[in-house]
């Protein structure tokens, strides 16, 4: 791998069906009184990252043919919603991290981490204060969130300053069980959110209801 001071990152992640998706989007839209950095639109969009890597582009089309095979191995995933997080200024719902979404993830970074550019060494910075299950993850595949470190959320904003009137309400909503049914690639944008997309496939149709891990 070559070292990613020249590379562009991006993410590849799970898109939520029409309802969840549109479920997002509204919250996203009210919360924007309180001051969120982003808005969902087309490009800025609701998603469960499953990896977040560094690409140089002549490794870009083969990253595609990866993502390509792999929707046409796996079932669209219904996750199970656990309640809202605010850390860091991010308000993400959670969701069960169960076997089919963790094998997922697993063949994701499997295939694609020979392919990303070599982790950029700023990439190391705070790595110390991390778990050793994350210290080892940004070391191995360059991201902190995978396998047993992962914890499947979709981000719905992020407020520009500290608000106390801010917290993990009811009020935004229960409602947010649902299916992710398509994998993506995008450039990344600001605060993590996606930008332009570059491939998006559909998973196979959703047959059961998986099981959470134990």
């Amino acid at each position: 791998m070559k070292v990613g001071f020249n590379a562009q990152a991006y993410i590849v992640a799970l898109l939520p069906e029409h309802k969840l998706d549109e479920s997002a989007r509204e919250l996203n839209e009210r919360l924007d009184e309180h001051g969120s950095e982003f808005i969902f639109n087309d490009k800025v969009v609701p998603h469960m990252s499953l990896y977040m890597l560094q690409i140089h582009s002549q490794h870009l089309d083969e990253i595609v043919i990866e993502l390509s095979g792999i929707a046409k191995r796996y079932d669209g995933i219904d996750l199970s919603f656990l309640g809202w997080r605010i850390r860091n200024r991010y308000l993400a719902a959670m969701f069960a991290r169960t076997r089919e979404v963790t094998r997922l993830q697993r063949e994701v970074v499997d295939r694609l981490n020979p392919l990303r550019a070599e982790t950029h060494p700023d990439s190391f910075i705070g790595v110390k204060s991390a778990t050793v299950i994350e210290q080892r993850n940004v070391e191995q595949y360059g991201w902190k969130s995978i396998g047993d470190a992962y914890d499947p959320h979709m981000t719905v904003a992020r407020f520009i300053e500290e608000d106390s009137s801010v917290s993990c309400s009811d009020s935004y909503g229960k409602g947010f069980d649902g299916s992710f049914n398509r994998i993506a690639l995008f450039e990344m944008g600001s605060s993590g959110t996606t930008s332009s997309q570059v491939a998006n496939f559909a998973l196979k149709p959703l047959r059961e209801m998986p099981g959470a891990v134990e």
